[in-house]
């Protein structure tokens, strides 16, 4: 794998990417939303207006793929806080600074770490790697040369950046890197107190999370798995949630699913070419078309309850649609999916039907699954 170039002058193509798909969500507070949203949602604690955070956002988005100092990021920060008369709490060199190097460094990490499973099979383990000087914190410096597998559950906790502010990352290793550098393997049990979850008490609310010790409240995930795993792992959380932070949070991710509708009809358009000739291929793509309106989710929870959001589709349902189903009107899985359209439930199964269109999705704890695509 190609070294990764740190500096700010250095377009990282993953970085961007992550970041520009993230979902637009505001809060009052940064952790109204937990670890594992905060990887597929941009917030800023305070900005309680949509147009003020998508500004923030853009702002941030440029900083990230044109490589802009923390000064040349502040002066556009200034600008968009005039213009929506925004009053935040800090000083400006903090809060600024803060908007920016937590959302670069996630954003690195997150492309950081979908580049090393592209790897995976030439370069199998991660290093643990502090910045080297006096700012490092006494955990993180502990954890320096912390050398295991990549898929070692190490990493889906303490996978690097840990807090606000922190600069260490983690590095891919070969075999032969490991030898040529006389680097020594860690023993998982020296990790067991990092891996054991202690209480942090909020000292302006009283409320007690449990965190790793060495690790901010809120900064217990991996970047880079909860993005390219995340669909999974959110799905599982929004039941969890409040109402009103349901219904943001389904709403913002579900546009971001919107954005990908021409990948999800090019794989109808593949099917429905293999049927009109005979030749089905046997591809086992699998969609995540978007989660449950929350109408829906009203109705389960009040019904059997509900263990995730997500809903996805395979290919073996989509080639067995096409040969029933028109294909414009298979276009409109996803939007069925989002709606808050007519539905039933009968035990596990979820119906929901919309222009003539019925989908029916088994119930799931890992994710919802559509299994049938009929007509009226």
């Amino acid at each position: 794998m190609p070294s990764v170039n740190y500096s700010n002058k250095v377009q990282f193509k993953e970085a961007i990417n992550h970041f520009k798909k993230k979902a637009s969500i505001t809060t009052a507070s940064w952790d109204e939303l937990k670890g594992l949203i905060h990887a597929k949602a941009f917030t800023v604690a305070g900005a309680t207006q949509i147009d003020l955070l998508k500004d923030l956002q853009n702002a941030v988005s440029f900083a990230i793929q044109n490589g802009e100092t923390i000064t040349q990021f502040r002066k556009r920060f200034d600008e968009i806080v005039s213009k929506h008369g925004w009053s935040y709490k800090g000083k400006r060199g903090w809060r600024s600074s803060i908007i920016y190097q937590t959302n670069k460094n996630t954003a690195r990490a997150a492309g950081r770490f979908e580049q090393q499973q592209r790897a995976k099979a030439h370069r199998p383990y991660l290093m643990y790697s502090t910045a080297g000087d006096s700012k490092v914190r006494p955990e993180h410096q502990t954890w320096n040369y912390v050398l295991l597998p990549i898929d070692h559950v190490f990493w889906q906790t303490h996978y690097p950046p840990n807090d606000y502010g922190c600069r260490c990352k983690a590095i891919s290793k070969s075999s032969r890197d490991i030898k040529r550098e006389g680097l020594k393997f860690t023993d998982p049990k020296t990790l067991d107190r990092d891996l054991t979850l202690v209480d942090h008490i909020n000292a302006n609310t009283g409320e007690v999370s449990k965190v790793y010790p060495g690790v901010g409240l809120g900064w217990d995930y991996n970047p880079g798995m909860a993005w390219l795993g995340g669909d999974y792992k959110i799905g599982k959380e929004i039941p969890s949630l409040g109402n009103t932070q349901q219904s943001k949070i389904i709403n913002a991710l579900n546009a971001g699913y919107q954005k990908a509708l021409p990948v999800f009809k090019s794989g109808i358009n593949e099917k429905a070419a293999e049927h009109a000739i005979g030749k089905l291929s046997t591809s086992a793509n699998k969609y995540a078309l978007g989660h449950l309106d929350t109408s829906n989710l009203l109705k389960l929870s009040s019904y059997k309850g509900i263990g995730t959001t997500l809903v996805t589709i395979n290919d073996d349902v989509i080639t067995k649609a096409v040969g029933q189903v028109s294909i414009d009107k298979l276009y409109y899985i996803m939007e069925l999916v989002q709606s808050a359209s007519p539905s039933k439930i009968n035990g596990d199964l979820l119906t929901i039907t919309k222009s003539g269109l019925i989908i029916t999705i088994k119930l799931g704890k890992e994710e919802n699954q559509i299994i049938r695509v009929t007509t009226v």
